[in-house]
Formats: structure tokens, C-alpha cells, sequence
């Protein structure tokens, strides 16, 4: 390579990398709101939980995103369908009395999504045909999930996994 194209080629890459190194840098997201977040999440759990008590499945159903993974003790990771399947065959023969769900941390991630952990009591009576043989039940366990909000604004469950909590004594 002659000497002369040496040059031009220098100065061709030294002029673009000027105009790269000159663009003006994206302009930073703004800042997450991360009150308004923990207040989203925090509102979410008061309606699953009424829900449940009101064994209205369609209710509960509604809080998790479509695209949701469940991970419940004693079942296999389940997507929104299953998890309707098992809820509703679960409503049909118990009846939900108590059911709360207490977040101990939260954590804004980003825009638009929440993880979560805490705590959830639920306290069950068999009914129907389980009723002659079943005993009412009471579960002290714990959680861990990611909250979303969708494109139409709202909060949903996207992924949640919970298990019995062996830290509690009965």
C-alpha cells in the first residue's frame, strides 16, 4: 500500500470515528418512580386475596399475566392455564376462611416490574363430599414472584412460586 493511501485511510477512520464519538448520547430514561411502583404491588395482593375468598376464580385469574409461570409445593411449574384448572378443582372442594398475604421486601427492578417476597397464611375447609372425611386446614407458607405492568396499565402477577414455610410451628 503506497504511502499516500496510508494517509487517506488514516484520516478517513479519524473522521469517523470524530462523528461517531460527536453524536449525542441517547438521553437517559427517565427515573422509575419507585413509590408509585411498591404502591401497585402492594394494592395487588388485598384483591388476589379477596378473590380467593370469594372462590372467584375468574378474579383471581385476571391478576396474572398471561405469559405467567406458577410454582406451587407438590405441583409442577404450571402456565395460566393449568394454574385455572387446579384452581378451579381446588374451589369446587374447599372453601377458602382466611387468606392473607403479608410482602416482607420489595424490590423496584425497573420500569414496570416489582419483585416481591413475603409471607401468606390460608386457612381451608373441604366441602362437598371432602367435607365428611376432610378436616379444615390452615397453611403458613411463603412467597417469591415478579410483578408486572402489562401495556393496558395494569399490574399482574408474572411469575410467583410458593412453598410451606417450615419456620412456623403449629
Amino acid at each position: 500500500m503506497d504511502r499516500r493511501r496510508s494517509l487517506r485511510l488514516i484520516t478517513a477512520g479519524s473522521m469517523v470515528a470524530l462523528a461517531v464519538g460527536c453524536t449525542p448520547a441517547a438521553e437517559a430514561p427517565p427515573p422509575v418512580d419507585a413509590t408509585a411502583h411498591e404502591a401497585a404491588a402492594a394494592a395487588l395482593w388485598p384483591r388476589y386475596g379477596d378473590a380467593v375468598l370469594a372462590a372467584n376464580l375468574e378474579g383471581v385469574m385476571t391478576l396474572y399475566s398471561d405469559m405467567a409461570t406458577v410454582d406451587v409445593k407438590g405441583f409442577p411449574p404450571m402456565d395460566k392455564p393449568a394454574l385455572m384448572k387446579l384452581l378451579g378443582e381446588l374451589f369446587a372442594t374447599t372453601r377458602t376462611t382466611e387468606f392473607t398475604v403479608t410482602p416482607e421486601y420489595t424490590h423496584v427492578v425497573g420500569e414496570g416490574l416489582v419483585h416481591q417476597a413475603g409471607r401468606y397464611r390460608e386457612a381451608t375447609v373441604p366441602t362437598g363430599e371432602a367435607a365428611a372425611t376432610g378436616k379444615p386446614m390452615t397453611e403458613y407458607g411463603r412467597f417469591a414472584g415478579a410483578l408486572v405492568r402489562e401495556a393496558d396499565g395494569q399490574w399482574r402477577i408474572m411469575y410467583l412460586m410458593a412453598f410451606t414455610d417450615s419456620t412456623v410451628t403449629r
